[in-house]
């Protein structure tokens, strides 16, 4: 039975955990959407889903000129977006660095820390994007008169546990209590 069609329409709902240490599933997505740290901004027209085109490459017969065989290297993936509004908690998380003084403060990290996060997108018409494991690259960046930060969640598989990838068709699922 096929299921229902989708778009995958703008962003609904952005979140972040610990990696994942087994492959998400349509019965545990929910638990562990709901456990994630939501992250309550995303600025303006900031939010992308990027793959990038595969690189193929031909390897040719001298003698005849014609191809006979092929390799084809994935293109990249990542969700980009810039946080507009956030606390030093939120920065510190993910873009390195630690928040102190009960969050009154922030001091940069090490600009090649790398920092690995389940990462959560919904869409607004309900397909859940799961990244079990993505190195998540964050930096300052201007946006419209304010230093937002600009994310980029790029997804790794963990090699005999998760793909780098997963998607949901969340309509119907529970993800939301029913106080939020």
């Amino acid at each position: 039975m096929a299921g229902r069609k989708v778009s995958a329409i703008k962003i609904k709902d952005l979140r972040y955990a610990e990696v994942l240490s087994a492959a998400p599933t349509l019965t545990n997505v929910v638990t562990s959407f709901k456990a994630a740290t939501k992250i309550d901004n995303s600025h303006q027209e900031t939010f992308t889903y990027e793959e990038d085109e595969p690189t193929v490459t031909q390897y040719k017969n001298e003698l005849t000129n014609k191809t006979y065989r092929s390799d084809v290297e994935a293109g990249e993936k990542r969700i980009n977006f810039t946080i507009g509004q956030y606390d030093f908690d939120l920065k510190a998380a993910l873009q390195g660095g630690t928040s102190g003084d009960s969050g009154k403060s922030y001091v940069s990290g090490e600009g090649t820390e790398l920092r690995y996060k389940a990462f959560y997108a919904l869409t607004q018409d309900n397909v859940l994007i799961v990244f079990p494991r993505a190195n998540i690259v964050a930096s300052n960046a201007s946006t419209d008169n304010a230093i937002g930060i600009a994310v980029s969640a790029i997804p790794e598989e963990v090699s005999g546990v998760t793909a780098d990838e997963y998607w949901f068709d969340a309509e119907g699922l529970e993800l939301y209590d029913e106080d939020a």
